[in-house]
């Protein structure tokens, strides 16, 4: 995307992970600057991770996984799409503060992490809701917590990892973005389009259908949020020294 001609004609949609995340993990083998080589247009939609267990996990609440993961050192492990992906980060998140100490799966795609979790050969993840959901229904799986700051319209009656650990706020957005260099007119129409279209009502169903929440950020305040999320990710990824393949 970085490298496409800014005309306007040529937009992405990136996980905002790729933005403020991946940066710190690639550095310069990241191949963009997602603040000099890209521009963040609007951010449409967003979903909280959730903390997912095996049934068979004798842990029913977040306090009992906390005590059962730090009694149990290198007993556990978690599946997630890959270093530096939003589950991968969840689960350091978990580890930083409890010291606790689990083995690190990374598959291909989210739909083989479940497959895995409802075989038992893996005992937890942290994934997307629209994915964890319907498992947690079926009985596959056992929810303990969304990993946003707080909880989850969604779902409210399940409480947020940040209840007992604190600074614990990971999810997962989306975000149109377009090469650097677009000229501002251009940019200011595309940012106001998907405006618009973000307040569509047959947009806001189908994105909920989806399982995920419709989100209107744009402009200023996109950027502002973004640059904050790039500093708060910078000492976690730090401590967390993840490998770069």
């Amino acid at each position: 995307m970085s490298k496409q001609t800014p005309d306007g004609y040529t937009l992405g949609v990136a996980s905002a992970g790729t933005l403020f995340i991946l940066p710190h993990i690639y550095k310069h083998k990241l191949g963009f600057d997602p603040f000099k080589d890209l521009k963040a247009l609007a951010m449409v939609a967003y979903q909280p991770n959730v903390l997912a267990v095996h049934p068979s996990l004798p842990a029913k609440t977040v306090p009992e996984f906390i005590a059962l993961i730090k009694a149990n050192p290198d007993k556990y492990s978690y599946g997630t799409s890959g270093i530096g992906s939003s589950q991968h980060l969840c689960m350091e998140l978990i580890v930083q503060q409890t010291g606790a100490k689990l083995a690190h799966v990374p598959y291909r795609a989210s739909n083989q992490i479940m497959q895995d979790l409802i075989s038992g050969q893996i005992q937890m993840t942290c994934d997307q809701y629209s994915t964890v959901g319907e498992q947690v229904k079926a009985g596959n799986a056992r929810m303990l917590a969304v990993s946003s700051g707080t909880r989850y319209s969604v779902i409210p009656d399940v409480p947020a990892l940040a209840e007992f650990l604190p600074g614990v706020d990971v999810t997962w957005a989306a975000a149109f973005i377009a090469p650097a260099g677009v000229p501002k007119a251009i940019t200011d129409k595309l940012t106001t389009e998907l405006t618009e279209i973000a307040k569509e009502a047959s947009m806001i169903k189908r994105l909920q259908e989806l399982g995920v929440t419709p989100l209107n950020l744009a402009g200023e305040a996109l950027e502002k949020q973004l640059k904050a999320d790039y500093a708060k990710w910078q000492p976690i990824v730090e401590r967390a020294k993840i490998p770069v393949p």
